[in-house]
């Protein structure tokens, strides 16, 4: 609801995917992906000139856990890898390089190099600078939405 209802404001399409976000295995997700349904999901996704999305640190609580999409110990592993961040679905370090594990194999996402395609990304984010900075790097976003504080901490840490 809360996607329709920024799309309603915004006069834009609110598009849902109604298929889980993680799915058992890498097998699983390949044939999923190839459901027509989701297909012309993903290239409607590709076709899009806006997105919108948060910025999650993955030190302290997350909400990637909170919500039962992730275990501790898969967040572990992409921290043991170096990520300090989650944004639009993939992980990141603080030089912007993405980083992958076997969770990504089974991850319903649109792929990074098509998000990158997108015009205008716009990210909502406060109060977590190294995973905005590592997000930035990444050139997940080319809009930033952040608060003042936040926006003078981001000014420090770069």
């Amino acid at each position: 609801m809360c996607t329709s209802n920024i799309a309603a404001r915004l006069q834009a399409r609110a598009v849902n995917l109604h298929a889980p976000g993680v799915v058992s295995s890498a097998h699983a997700k390949d044939i999923l992906m190839a459901e027509p349904e989701v297909c012309a999901h993903f290239d409607l996704l590709r076709c899009c000139t806006k997105l919108l999305f948060g910025v999650t640190q993955l030190e302290g609580p997350t909400l990637l856990v909170q919500a039962g999409f992730m275990t501790q110990q898969e967040i572990q592993n992409y921290i043991d890898l170096g990520a300090v961040g989650f944004a639009s679905d993939h992980f990141f370090d603080s030089g912007g390089t993405i980083i992958r594990t076997e969770f990504d194999d089974r991850h319903i996402t649109l792929a990074v190099e098509d998000l990158r395609n997108v015009p205008e990304r716009l990210c909502l984010g406060a109060q977590k600078l190294a995973a905005i900075t590592g997000m930035l790097r990444a050139e997940l976003a080319n809009i930033l939405i952040v608060d003042m504080t936040t926006a003078k901490g981001l000014v420090d840490w770069l």
